[in-house]
């Protein structure tokens, strides 16, 4: 027996079915039948909406055990329905023509799995539902003598049953709604009667909807709506007669009625344009649910829609609301402010005297009261008064006060802390007092001002260059310490060769020239001097500073004292120091004059709170105020005195008195009110008591612009909170005024209140907020840090 190549493929085919129905179960279901169809499910039952006019239903029947066997069979028949009518049908092989054939077979190999089928549904006969039947068959294989031997496969099929409902009964399509809840707000006119002779019409919103069929594959006829329940309305209710509403711009009469046969269509893959406007509303919440609805559509949820309609009161009542209203927001911002202000101002002015605390260390006691050191206290005493004095304002000018101080102390500090490093690690008395007055000339560039952040920089650079005197290693600090003294020892070398010295001092200059030539200055410039020994060094600086002191002398008229220097260095460098100190303070308490001077106040005039600085200048000598003497030894006992506006208290007793005593001719203090800041001071030196210089000229002291209720910082404030009751009022009256909910009740206020103290509350978080975004985001190094 031969076989072509497409029966040996059918053969396999068969074969593969055979095999895998052997091994499944002997019901015939969709999971282990031989052919699967796309349209059916489990039961093999396929329920078919068509048109009653006759449709080409195309299937896809799928063979699970390969491709499909040459020779199936397809076949198809009608079942009659209850009334006894059948619909006619028949089958082809897709592609293909309808030729009535009830039966086909599968003619050549095939190498797929899949079966195209057409099937021919006809016109029905009558309404009602009809049943077709699909049938599939594959052809038995017998068995192959081989070799090898290959068994029989028995003839298989496999039955689907189609349950056809015409497409007018079934109502195939699905109106559905582009949009199912709206939200609107209206307003209802001024009208002299109810709902005529208005000045002013109503104003209603507009609702626009678009209805479809939900697949787009159906014609939608006869759209109509209907009210569901769960609607909402003031007293007088909500009728289907205020509302009105147009269809593709066609006004309708009623949309609630069934229309005629023709009217309110949807075309296939087309939509329709529904507008619905209101009438006679009065004001109140509205709650309006409607479901559109058409004569051959099904039900479905996109159907519906949920119109939420406020209208707003008529003017005139909504404006006689608004009166006491605006005055219950005011108040409400103006209570929720002072309150937040006073709570605010207790809790920040604890902090302000948590930071006057911190910034009073034990070992600012202990500093020696220089300008920058007094002007620290001075403000942190200013601080202190104005956070008990002002709870209302001058928050920020505090604020600013305490900022300044925390950088001044810092650098105070990191001043200690080097003077501190110096004294542990340089035993050399010389070499210590050498970096200490290094140290003192950066100190002597404080003054009593606050310091910018370029300030603060430039001082940090400077004590950084103090690490290598203050490192343990002696080598670095004795490096240190030459590198500075050289150039000075130098420089005051060639200054005493350039001037011409009188006759006392030639032999002790001639003296001193000499020693430092030994060592120091190389009678050849070109000629490298020898390295040193630190005692060297030490002698050279001793010798430098007899010269120094020899050329101060002569410089101001001085040369009878120059004998008392002694001729070379038997005299220590103490008595020599002690010569020129002795002089200018004999100077100073005679012939010097000094006065007491404040700043020039002509052009900027001195506030009240601001610090004012005053200094001894000795008139007649001026070169005194840079000496040593008045610069570091003597010390000033200052009396300030604060009168008022008058010049003297009206009641004759004694104005407000400060004390202060600081080691430089200068001071730095404050006057707690406006009038007249009168200083006059007492000089002692060594235990004896010098000139005591009188009052000067007064310095005029004007109210401050700072700490008013209505100053630059705090008008902001004030700003915030107009703006602030402004936007309460105009959102309080929109929100709950103008509503038709509003009655006016005990409970409409309070809730109007707690809504403008609210409003209030959130303007001083998101204030709080901007505050506390500039503090964090301040660069490194402001405020004082380290």
């Amino acid at each position: 027996m031969t076989c072509s190549r497409a029966c040996v493929l059918a053969v396999l085919a068969a074969l593969t079915t055979h095999q895998a129905n052997a091994q499944g179960s002997g019901t015939q279901t969709q999971g282990n039948a031989p052919f699967t169809l796309d349209l059916a499910g489990p039961a093999q039952e396929v329920a078919v909406t068509v048109s009653p006019d006759g449709v080409t239903l195309p299937v896809k029947v799928t063979h699970n055990g390969g491709p499909v066997p040459v020779g199936t069979a397809i076949d198809v028949n009608s079942t009659p329905n209850a009334q006894g009518n059948s619909v006619g049908v028949s089958v082809s092989i897709a592609p293909g023509t309808d030729t009535d054939a009830k039966h086909v077979l599968t003619t050549d190999a095939n190498s797929t799995t899949i079966l195209p089928i057409n099937l021919y549904i006809k016109k029905f006969p009558a309404p009602g539902r009809y049943t077709v039947q699909l049938i599939i068959a594959t052809p038995a294989v017998p068995q192959s003598p081989g070799p090898p031997a290959v068994a029989a496969i028995p003839a298989q099929q496999t039955t689907w049953r189609f349950t056809l409902t015409s497409a007018a009964e079934g109502r195939p399509a699905t109106l559905v709604a582009d949009n199912n809840a709206v939200t609107l707000t209206g307003a209802s006119g001024l009208c002299l009667r109810s709902n005529s002779w208005c000045i002013v019409a109503d104003d209603y919103p507009v609702v626009t909807v678009t209805l479809r069929d939900k697949s787009g594959n159906w014609p939608i006829e006869g759209v109509s709506a209907r009210m569901e329940s769960g609607v909402k309305a003031p007293a007088r209710g909500f009728n289907t007669s205020q509302l009105t509403a147009t269809f593709n711009g066609i006004a309708v009469t009623d949309l609630f009625m069934s229309p005629a046969a023709g009217e309110r269509k949807i075309d296939a893959h087309g939509q329709a344009t529904v507008t619905l406007g209101f009438k006679g509303l009065e004001p109140g919440d509205y709650t309006i649910p409607l479901r559109f609805g058409a004569a051959n559509s099904g039900e479905d949820d996109l159907q519906k829609l949920v119109i939420t309609l406020q209208v707003r009161p008529r003017f005139l009542a909504a404006l006689a609301d608004a009166i006491p209203a605006i005055i219950v927001l005011l108040l409400a911002a103006g209570v929720s402010f002072f309150a937040t202000r006073v709570v605010s101002m207790l809790r920040q002015r604890a902090a302000f005297l948590a930071r006057v605390r911190a910034l009073r260390p034990a070992w600012l006691a202990n500093e020696p009261p220089i300008l920058p050191v007094i002007w620290l206290r001075s403000t942190l005493r200013l601080a202190e008064s104005l956070s008990n004095r002002f709870w209302l304002t001058g928050q920020a000018e505090i604020d600013k006060r305490l900022a300044a101080a925390e950088a001044m102390l810092a650098v105070l500090d990191r001043m200690r802390q080097v003077r501190a490093r110096i004294h542990a690690s340089i035993h050399e008395p010389m070499v210590q007092q050498r970096a200490i007055w290094k140290l003192d000339e950066i100190q002597n560039k404080l003054g009593a001002a606050p310091l910018s952040d370029q300030d603060i920089g430039s001082f940090k650079a400077q004590l950084d260059q103090f690490d290598a005197w203050c490192d343990p290693d002696r080598t670095k600090w004795e490096d240190a310490y030459w590198r500075d003294l050289l150039p000075v020892i130098q420089a005051r070398y060639a200054e005493s060769k350039a001037v011409t010295l009188p006759a006392e001092a030639q032999p002790l200059a001639t003296a001193l020239w000499t020693r430092l030539e030994e060592k120091v200055i190389p009678k050849d410039p070109s000629a490298t001097p020898p390295p040193l020994s630190l005692p060297e060094k030490i002698q050279a600086e001793l010798t430098y500073q007899r010269l120094s002191i020899l050329l101060e002398l002569c410089r101001r008229g001085r040369e009878r004292l120059v004998p008392q220097l002694g001729t070379g260095d038997e005299k220590p460098i103490e008595v020599v120091r002690a010569v020129v100190d002795e002089a200018w303070w004999e100077l100073l308490k005679n012939g010097a004059a000094p006065v007491v001077e404040g700043p020039n106040s002509t052009l900027d005039p001195f506030e009240q709170f601001e610090t004012v600085t005053f200094r001894v200048e000795p008139s007649k000598r001026p070169f005194l105020r840079g000496t040593y003497l008045m610069q570091k030894k003597l010390k000033y006992h200052w009396t300030i005195r604060i009168y008022g506006k008058s010049g003297s208290p009206s009641d004759g007793s004694e104005p407000p008195t400060l004390h202060v005593v600081s080691t430089q001719p200068q001071v730095a203090q404050y006057s707690p009110t406006a009038g007249e800041m009168h200083a006059s001071v007492r000089i002692f030196y060594d235990g004896q008591e010098g000139p005591q210089v009188e009052d000067g000229k007064p310095v005029p002291i004007s109210p401050t612009t700072d700490f008013k209720i209505f100053s630059k910082y705090e008008l902001t404030d004030f700003y915030a909170f107009g703006l602030a009751a402004a936007a309460s009022i105009f959102s309080g009256l929109a929100l709950y005024v103008f509503k038709p909910t509003f009655t006016g009740s005990l409970q409409d206020y309070l809730s109007l209140f707690t809504w403008g103290a609210s409003f209030d509350q959130g303007k001083n978080f998101i204030q709080s907020l901007g505050a506390y975004s500039t503090t964090t985001n301040q660069p490194p190094g402001q405020g004082g840090g380290k």
